[in-house]
């Protein structure tokens, strides 16, 4: 039996060191320059960590719940059900995307309830709004891929137990994505923000 330490603490760690240092960041950053919020920094300061930590918790949470189940069972006991190991490797399979997704509901409700406590102390005017809101849809793809070939990389050691690594997946349940569709996709999350960067000066 293999005991695996922390693989979930390891996996928010990956992620969310890299999220809060760069995208989050420079997210900040420019609904903080482009919106012009300089002039109440102090206000808007505290309205983004408050987002922003409600995020990073709700996002941890429901990453622990989704994944909690597969390690008790795989740390659990060396004997499982071939129906059981067929359900946890095509959820660690599938987790990558899910965690991809999450990013959509993750960023909006952040960015959201920093605007809504801000709106609640100062007047925010329309421009200001479309700043965030293009700001937002910068940000999410460069992070969800970001946080989908990360959670491939860091669950891949795990599927290569050996009880996992006997199960057949079938293509119709799970396919994978080849070289090409992810070039495109890390192109297309690349060219995203500087499109939105420059339709937003416009």
């Amino acid at each position: 039996m293999r005991n695996y330490k922390y693989p979930i603490a390891k996996l928010t760690l990956s992620l969310e060191l890299f999220a809060y240092c760069l995208p989050v960041v420079l997210l900040s950053y420019f609904i903080l320059v482009a919106g012009n919020f300089l002039s109440v920094i102090h206000i808007f300061v505290p309205c983004a960590l408050i987002g922003s930590l409600v995020t990073l918790l709700g996002g941890s949470f429901v990453r622990w719940r989704r994944l909690r189940g597969v390690f008790i069972a795989l740390n659990g006991q060396d004997e499982i059900p071939e129906k059981k190991l067929y359900d946890l490797k095509l959820g660690l399979l599938l987790y990558p995307r899910r965690e991809a997704v999450s990013l959509v509901v993750r960023y909006p409700l952040g960015v959201g309830l920093a605007i809504l406590l801000l709106s609640l102390m100062i007047e925010i005017s329309g421009a200001q709004m479309a700043v965030v809101v293009a700001a937002t849809i910068m940000v999410i793809p460069v992070n969800a891929v970001f946080f989908m070939f990360q959670s491939e990389i860091s669950l891949s050691p795990y599927l290569e137990d050996r009880r996992l690594s006997k199960i057949i997946i079938p293509r119709e349940s799970y396919r994978p994505l080849n070289i090409l569709p992810k070039i495109l996709v890390v192109l297309i999350s690349i060219l995203l923000p500087a499109l939105t960067v420059f339709i937003t000066i416009i």
